[in-house]
Parts: C-alpha cells; structure tokens; sequence
C-alpha cells in the first residue's frame, strides 16, 4: 500500500535540523505560549511558522499530492512534555479556521478560539486538504507519537461511536 493509499507519510528529514532549531528558538524566545494546550493561529505569531507554512517545499509537496494552489487554514503549536501533557482520544481533523462566520451548505458546527472562527466544512472540502506535523523534538513510540489508522481517510466523516469500533476492531485483531 502506497502512502496515498495508506493516507500518510513519514518522512523524517523533511525539514531540516536547522530550520527546526530556528523554529524552537523563535517559540522559546516569544511570551505567546499562554495557553496550557497549545498556540492557535501560530502562523500569525510566528513568522517562522509563517515562513514554513508558506514554503515552496511544503507548498511542492501538498501540490505533488493534491495539486492546484495550496491555502493554509490552521496552525497549531502543541508543548507536550512530561509536565504538560494530556490524552487525546483517537478522532478525525475535522476543523478549520476561517476569517470570518457564513451560512455556507454543508458547512458547520461552528465555534470561536483564541480570536478565531473556526468551522467543519464539507467532506468534499476535507478531501481535499493535507495535515502536516512537524515535531521539534525526538519522537517514539515511548514518548507520545501520534497513531494513524491506515486508509482511514477513505471512510468519509465518522462519528466517535464509528471510530471507537474502528479502533476496537484493529484492537481485538
């Protein structure tokens, strides 16, 4: 199976250790990190993530796998360490980040974070999108990975109730 197929790829030198360092750098030196969970619209806080985000190697590659013109529509900067971490139940992405609230078909719950508008839209648009996740440090298994359920993206939106029997029946075998 493919990464296309699988819906995910891992691809551990895709940013380089000195374009991470600047990244820590930048975060660490900043007074933004108030939030205990995490930093939303990073890409305006930040203009290393701006920078990244916006790079024609982040932007090659979602145009190798979607093509057209890419549109970035939430950044998040997650600090989970051993003092600060919590669990995160298995689910979907589900949510993006908008300029502003409209009655759009199809499109909805809607909730507001940190300043933000934030909407799941139609399926048809979360077909078409790409997340990347960049760790700052080392990851493993031991420490907090994320798990990924194989050719998950193929089963459309599902409720919690659906994904909890996915996870259970991939559980039991």
């Amino acid at each position: 199976m493919n990464e296309l197929e699988q819906g995910f790829t891992l691809d551990k030198r895709f940013i380089s250790l000195d374009r991470i360092k600047v990244i820590i750098d930048d975060i660490a030196l900043s007074n933004k990190q108030k939030s205990p969970h995490g930093i939303r619209n990073a890409e305006k806080k930040f203009e290393c993530i701006a920078k990244l985000a916006n790079s024609e190697k982040i932007m090659a590659k979602v145009r190798s796998i979607l093509g057209g013109e890419p549109q970035l529509v939430r950044a998040i900067i997650f600090d989970k360490n051993p003092e600060k971490n919590w669990l995160v139940a298995w689910h979907q992405d589900k949510t993006i980040s908008v300029n502003k609230k409209q009655h759009i078909d199809g499109w909805g719950p809607w909730s507001f974070k940190d300043g933000t508008n934030h909407v799941q839209p139609s399926e048809s648009v979360l077909n078409n999108m790409i997340t990347f996740r960049l760790h700052l440090d080392e990851s493993n298994a031991d420490n907090g990975c994320l798990k990924v359920i194989p050719n998950s993206h193929s089963y459309g939106v599902l409720t919690q109730t659906e994904i909890d029997c996915i996870v259970n029946s991939l559980c039991e075998n």
